[in-house]
């Protein structure tokens, strides 16, 4: 055989660094987990269907953001839960690229999510006036065009690394497959995907955490001008909800 012209077509997920001999209690921590992620954010998303005082912009992001999180999820654990179930920690080149695309895609989503969470509290606390020009498909439409925007860059990344050449080692060392894991396996073929992949990586971070940063400044600006203590306990109250979301 032509070793030039031979590519791997599977690869060997590592999963949980030093995990050998303990499966059992990996997949059942990841267990645990799955279960908690599918009921914390089913229970975000049921307690805004019920509450009509939650029927607003602000609670509908957030439900979205939920079901985004719940998405990633999907997209990770159960091939997991498999991996360590089955003790197969084999995965195809196709289904890598496909899991790597679907983690950046709900990742860059849940980025532009949180981008309009933040605009959203801005426009509400320092310009109350214009709050009611935020609709929900005005906001859905502008978050869905950037979220396709940056996914199609995404997708064309998934598809050129699927043609790359893959003929030294096939083991991944993370527990999931992603760019940098598997890109550094590749002989040749990664050229194209690299000038997509680390610039938009920076323009997609920067502007999102700036403008998220901004929003709040500008939000504890305006409550600490203002002499109405309900304003600054709006204020303190948006961000504080805000950002405990960023932390999860």
């Amino acid at each position: 055989m032509n070793r030039s012209n031979w590519s791997h077509v599977e690869f060997i997920l590592q999963g949980v660094p030093n995990g050998d001999g303990h499966h059992l209690v990996i997949f059942l921590a990841f267990m645990l987990v799955y279960i908690a992620i599918l009921l914390a954010n089913g229970t975000i998303m049921y307690l805004i269907k019920t509450e009509p005082r939650m029927h607003n912009l602000m609670y509908y992001l957030l439900c979205l953001l939920a079901l985004i999180d719940v998405v990633l999820g999907n997209v990770t654990i159960p091939k997991l839960l498999a991996m360590y179930l089955s003790r197969s920690m084999l995965i195809s080149l196709e289904a890598c690229a496909a899991q790597m695309f679907f983690v950046y895609c709900t990742a860059l989503s849940e980025s532009t999510l949180l981008v309009a969470m933040a605009f959203d509290r801005y426009v509400a606390i320092c310009h109350p006036f214009r709050y009611h020009r935020l609709t929900l498909p005005r906001v859905l439409l502008a978050v869905g065009g950037v979220v396709l925007l940056r996914a199609s860059c995404f997708a064309a990344v998934a598809a050129l690394l699927t043609r790359a050449t893959y003929c030294s080692s096939n083991y991944i060392q993370n527990c999931y497959c992603n760019y940098g894991s598997l890109s550094q396996l590749a002989c040749s073929g990664t050229l194209a995907s690299d000038v997509i992949t680390y610039p938009l990586s920076f323009l997609i971070t920067l502007p999102d955490s700036s403008l998220i940063g901004y929003s709040y400044f500008k939000i504890f600006r305006a409550a600490s001008r203002s002499g109405r203590g309900e304003t600054r306990t709006k204020a303190l109250h948006t961000c504080t909800t805000h950002i405990c979301v960023l932390l999860l």
